[in-house]
């Protein structure tokens, strides 16, 4: 018989509860050592892992040009999608009724660079609508360059405005307002065709020859300048009789006829302006006129010679103030 053997009942009994105390507090202090060995090495591996992760969205941004922090959202997305579905616990199957899990968006590795793909084709467009813009802008410069020295109802700019204004005009019924406009545009048309004639057989009204001239009497005067003079008289008479609507005053005609027309010691460029201003003045009577109203005079004015032979003077005059003469 051993010592525990000698000693009473109740020491033994008191004796043997220590030790399974003792070897229970052992198992615990073993499995707390065990515990936080596991999570130092668990800890250790998370660290490797993110190292390693951060290599490879690094290398990958590189290779892409793509945001590191947008591959790595898309990574943690798709890592978060592949965790396993969590037992349900006891209060789950309690108050849902079931445990079956819902099912889960299935997801492959392929789809971590979806985002990126469509991130590059976001950056891939904007770069080529940069570029889009870019070689626009340069196409209306050159545009504007060439068209520097063209007229103005032959510019885009001209275009659209007398479109525009067409667009409103044509529809309605031609005004007796619009047909007083037609008749002045055509005049400063049909003066306009004199001009460009006269310049195309090489006379000159900025010369000084033309000059020097035009103060002779009508019977001395060369044919061509006094057809320049007739021209330019219809021109302002048209214009400024459609502004006033009164008797022209010889200031308001000399005016018009320094801001219109070619005289001696016109430089290039102010030639070029004086042209351009009667450009413009001619395409204003044209959208304010409309195309029907233009159309109506221009078809008129193909049977007037005949009609002229047989009208009466009443008629004659009628005629006349219907085209603008009074």
């Amino acid at each position: 018989m051993g010592f525990r053997g000698q000693l009473p009942i109740q020491a033994q009994i008191d004796m043997a509860e220590n030790e399974r105390k003792q070897q229970a507090f052992q198992n615990v202090s073993d499995s707390i050592v065990g515990f936080v060995k596991e999570k130092q090495r668990t800890k250790e591996q998370a660290d490797k892992t993110k190292r390693q992760q951060a290599l490879e969205i690094y290398g990958l941004a590189a290779k892409t040009g793509v945001d590191p922090k947008i591959i790595q959202e898309n990574m943690n997305s798709f890592m978060d999608s592949q965790e396993a579905p969590k037992e349900p616990t006891m209060f789950d199957k309690l108050f849902n009724g079931s445990s079956e899990q819902p099912a889960q968006a299935s997801q492959t590795p392929q789809d971590i660079f979806a985002p990126v793909r469509e991130k590059q084709a976001q950056q891939a467009q904007q770069k080529q609508n940069a570029l889009d813009l870019q070689n626009f802008q340069l196409e209306e410069y050159r545009r504007k360059q060439n068209e520097g020295s063209l007229p103005y109802e032959q510019t885009r700019e001209g275009k659209a405005f007398v479109a525009k204004q067409k667009s409103t005009k044509d529809n309605k019924e031609i005004s007796e307002s619009r047909r007083k406009a037609a008749t002045f545009a055509t005049r400063v048309s049909e003066a306009e065709n004199v001009f460009s004639d006269l310049s195309n057989a090489g006379f000159n009204r900025a010369s000084n020859e033309s000059s020097v001239q035009s103060i002779l009497p009508n019977v001395l005067k060369p044919e061509q300048l006094i057809q320049q003079e007739q021209a330019e008289r219809n021109f302002i008479n048209a214009i400024l009789r459609r502004e006033s609507g009164a008797a022209i005053a010889p200031s308001e005609f000399t005016s018009a006829e320094k801001q219109y027309f070619p005289r001696a010691g016109d430089t290039d460029a102010v030639l070029a302006q004086k042209k351009k201003n009667r450009e413009i003045a001619k395409v204003g009577l044209e959208a304010e006129a409309g195309d029907k109203a233009i159309s109506e005079i221009k078809g008129k004015l193909t049977s007037i010679p005949e009609q002229i032979q047989t009208m009466t003077r009443e008629q004659k005059i009628k005629l006349a103030k219907e085209r603008g003469y009074k």
